[in-house]
């Protein structure tokens, strides 16, 4: 995930995650809200990512969302134990999807955050569905995101 020749995927030290919290907890900023970038932290064990996210809720007690990147393959060498005690750490919230490292398949007009889809795949898999297909055929009767919208 989010390999390409320029930037390779590595893990950041506790001390280096710890240093960015501090800065941000400088600026004053209202923290309500953190996601765990540049990765996949599914990658990461357990004990690893339990340490992220107790420095996380040290320095940020109130926030109130941590979530992340997965892929489902490291999603699924997790046990359901374990991700019960990520959740009770903070881990609230994580986006399962795939990535093309294939620069033909997405290019940096890719999709992947102009439309929002809220479900759960088995449950509203009809209304996904319609939703893309909406924003697909009918763009203008959708609520796609603007460039300045996207967080990218």
């Amino acid at each position: 995930m989010y390999q390409t020749e320029d930037k390779q995927f590595s893990h950041k030290s506790i001390a280096e995650i710890e240093d960015e919290l501090a800065t941000v907890l400088a600026s004053n900023m209202q923290v309500r809200r953190i996601f765990l970038a540049d990765g996949d932290v599914m990658t990461l064990s357990v004990r690893r990512l339990a340490e992220i996210l107790k420095a996380i809720k040290k320095t940020f007690p109130d926030v109130q969302r941590i979530s992340a990147y997965c892929l489902p393959r490291n999603l699924l060498q997790k046990s359901v134990a374990e991700l019960k005690t990520l959740h009770t750490l903070g881990l609230q919230l994580l986006y399962v999807g795939c990535e093309s490292g294939d620069k033909t398949v997405f290019r940096s007009e890719h999709a992947s955050n102009y439309l929002v889809l809220k479900g759960v795949l088995g449950r509203d898999k009809e209304k996904l569905i319609q939703q893309v297909e909406m924003a697909i055929n009918h763009p203008s009767k959708i609520n796609i995101r603007q460039e300045s919208q996207r967080g990218l």
